[in-house]
């Protein structure tokens, strides 16, 4: 009676132990799933600084833009009136 007993008690532990491990493995499943949720909000977040930051470059070198060429042109200015000084 002593053996069966002690299958018994072995078997319910057994149980036991798989259940508590299947609810461990959900609750890391479940963590694992929030921080890919987080993952992907934080990935769509950085996309939408990146389209802001690319369109801030493109403003700036169409600002760049502008300066070298109105550079160039007072240059050619400053020579061609040099020239006619002298």
């Amino acid at each position: 009676m002593s053996k069966k007993k002690n299958l018994v008690e072995n078997e319910d532990i057994k149980i036991k132990s798989e259940e508590e491990c299947s609810i461990l493995q959900e609750k890391n499943l479940i963590k694992l799933l929030n921080r890919l949720t987080t993952i992907d909000l934080e990935k769509e977040e950085v996309k939408k600084q990146k389209i802001l930051i690319d369109s801030r470059n493109k403003e700036l070198k169409d600002v760049i833009s502008t300066k070298e060429t109105e550079q160039a042109v007072t240059r050619k200015d400053w020579i061609t009136l040099k020239r006619i000084s002298y």
